[in-house]
């Protein structure tokens, strides 16, 4: 059986992923200001921030 596909991806507080297929439940994110883990020159979210990106 194949594995459902999902809408979007978002990173949060510099190294958690999480996907789903909706996001804003809790309005726009607010302090998305962390460094990502892998890429400190690049914002991974923030703390209960989740920077949210499109999957293709």
């Amino acid at each position: 059986m194949p594995k459902a596909r999902r809408r979007h991806a978002g990173t949060q507080d510099a190294s958690y992923c999480f996907c789903g297929n909706t996001f804003g439940k809790f309005g726009k994110p607010d302090g998305c200001n962390a460094p990502c883990t892998g890429n400190r020159e690049e914002t991974c979210g923030g703390t209960r921030a989740n920077a949210i990106y499109k999957v293709n």
